[in-house]
């Protein structure tokens, strides 16, 4: 851990398949929550002792995962979006699927990586 978040970062970012955008909002967001919750688990498995300051990182991660994807939920269903994501669609429609997986693995990659502040703020010191 954090490298082995990937493959959850990148089923979280896989909606990019579907249209690029969801590989940047949706994935960011759930991204954030997963690498959240996984970090704290995973650091109660290997029974350390997760300091206020590691459980405090990990809960404003997945705030801002949850804020995010509450965001692009609401704003994806405004009528006055739906222009622009037509327009997005329509893009990701003509990209291959070398692209699309391309922007899906290196958004994920990207977000894997963002596991790293949170491993070390859970951390035991010493």
């Amino acid at each position: 851990w954090p490298a082995s978040s990937w493959p959850v970062t990148f089923l979280a970012c896989s909606g990019g398949f579907e249209n690029m955008v969801y590989a940047f909002g949706f994935g960011y967001g759930l991204s954030m929550m997963a690498n959240a919750g996984l970090t704290a688990v995973i650091a109660r498995h290997k029974h350390k002792a997760v300091t206020p300051f590691g459980l405090a990182c990990c809960g404003l991660y997945a705030l801002y995962g949850l804020r995010l994807t509450t965001y692009e939920l609401r704003r994806n269903s405004e009528p006055s979006y739906a222009p622009r994501l037509e327009s997005l669609q329509l893009k990701s429609d003509m990209m291959g699927l070398g692209p699309k997986f391309a922007i899906v693995a290196g958004v994920s990659f990207a977000q894997a990586l963002y596991a790293l502040p949170l491993a070390i703020a859970t951390s035991p010191t010493g």
